[in-house]
């Protein structure tokens, strides 16, 4: 719901393109130093879900800040706020679907599959919703969302801790770093995530500078791309 009118929000309350990247920047790397800690946390604890859902609920009442906020360095603080809260989502929901699949018999493939169909829809939901209601209604959407996912997550059955891992990458971060396949690997994967980076933080804004509404932006977010879609891109270009 939020990810790709995010920038355009933030441009809406008069951040220059230099402040939407601080913004956006500043709370890519706080996720360097939460996601680690609230998984460390949540392994830790006996009851990890209530670690996802709790985080879950302050992701929820955090982004509401986005609505109030105007200028760089409130902007900036709801972004890293928001940010560290939603960074241990993923990994304490991807091992807590792990830990139950061995015990239900599910296939993890379909979780993730299912997840990845809620973001394509979401974003066309979200583009089609900002064109009736104003660009603010996704932050509305996302925080009643984020809220209805700790619901579930404090509701989820307990599942087993488990097996610590084992092998040369389960050192903790430095053994990760020392391994030479690990360098290889960041090498490639920097570029790729830094492109994509460049495009999300300022592609719905290009769209809308050429005429092109939330709804279309909300599916060209998407692929395939359909074909209206490449229809308003190419109007755009001429």
């Amino acid at each position: 719901m939020a990810s790709p009118f995010l920038p355009a929000l933030l441009a809406s309350k008069g951040l220059s393109p230099s402040g939407i990247g601080i913004v956006l920047a500043a709370g890519t790397a706080i996720r360097l130093l939460a996601g680690p800690a609230g998984g460390r946390l949540a392994d830790r604890s006996p009851v990890p879900r209530r670690v996802l859902g709790w985080l879950l609920i302050a992701a929820s009442i955090i982004a509401l800040g986005y609505l109030p906020a105007y200028g760089l360095m409130l902007l900036l603080a709801v972004s890293v706020l928001h940010a560290a809260a939603l960074a241990p989502l993923n990994p304490i929901a991807d091992a807590l679907t792990l830990a139950a699949a061995t015990v239900r018999g599910f296939e993890y493939g379909w979780v993730r599959g299912a997840g990845s169909a809620a973001f394509i829809l979401g974003t066309v939901l979200s583009g089609f919703a900002i064109g009736r209601s104003g660009l603010p209604v996704f932050v509305w959407l996302n925080a009643a969302l984020l809220f209805a996912a700790s619901l579930f997550a404090l509701i989820l059955p307990h599942a087993p801790r488990p097996d610590p891992p084992r092998g040369p990458a389960s050192g903790g971060t430095l053994s990760l770093l020392r391994l030479p396949w690990f360098a290889r690997l960041m090498l490639v994967a920097a570029p790729v995530q830094g492109s994509q980076a460049l495009h999300d933080s300022f592609a719905v804004i290009r769209w809308q500078a050429a005429g092109i509404g939330p709804e279309a932006a909300g599916s060209c977010g998407q692929k395939p791309c359909p074909r209206r879609c490449w229809f308003s891109l190419a109007s755009a270009g001429r």
